[in-house]
């Protein structure tokens, strides 16, 4: 049985986190980029470890940071040809997994604000047919997590009320569809109304992040 690949996109550090820039400073937003995608490398990590062989994982990026953070895992790195929107980087890695001929590919936001080792398992290793796409909801109605099929003809859609249109995609391509309905993959990290979420929840998340100097 061919591998499936679970791809991680994760953006040019320096301009993540926009909506973010008028309550914190570079420094602490570029802390919180990182601390958030290894936090889901590790997760994730401790997942694909359980199943081994099974799928591999990968990097999506154009940010050398990014590559020299994470350079001592074992992880395969995919850097898009362009410049471009989420949607067409993640063509261009799904273009590239077909290549490899990888069965599917999982996508999953490095910003995921506490996702569970449960629902990480049961996204990445539902048993996934030909032709058939898997997702899960952000609480905005955002993609927090898509498992597909390849080769496929699919065309993503990232951004506002992407959930809604995936599913339109998909439909409009005969392409099976299941809706998996993962609590701790619900909320990513955006804004600062997320962030604050996430620290009621988890008050020491902000540690080593925050200097209270």
């Amino acid at each position: 049985m061919k591998k499936s690949l679970v791809i991680i996109p994760i953006k040019e550090i320096s301009v993540a986190k926009s909506r973010l820039r008028k309550s914190f400073s570079k420094d602490i937003i570029r802390k919180l980029v990182i601390k958030l995608s290894s936090q889901l490398l590790d997760r994730v990590e401790i997942v694909l470890n359980e199943f081994e062989n099974k799928c591999d994982l990968a990097i999506l990026t154009e940010c050398n940071e990014v590559k020299s953070l994470f350079k001592k895992r074992k992880i395969i790195y995919i850097t898009p040809n362009k410049q471009g929107t989420l949607s067409e980087k993640i063509t261009f890695a799904q273009k590239w997994a077909s290549e490899k001929k990888y069965k599917t590919i999982c996508i999953l936001p490095s910003d995921l604000a506490n996702p569970t080792l449960e629902d990480l398992r049961d996204i990445i290793f539902f048993p996934v047919e030909e032709n058939m796409m898997v997702i899960c909801s952000s609480y905005n109605c955002g993609t927090n997590a898509l498992h597909i099929s390849l080769p496929t003809s699919f065309r993503f859609s990232y951004g506002s009320n992407s959930f809604k249109k995936h599913l339109t995609v998909a439909k409009n391509n005969k392409i099976k569809i299941k809706i998996l309905e993962l609590n701790s993959l619900l909320m990513d990290v955006d804004n600062e109304e997320d962030l604050i979420q996430l620290t009621n929840k988890l008050p020491d998340f902000m540690n080593n992040i925050v200097s209270h100097e």
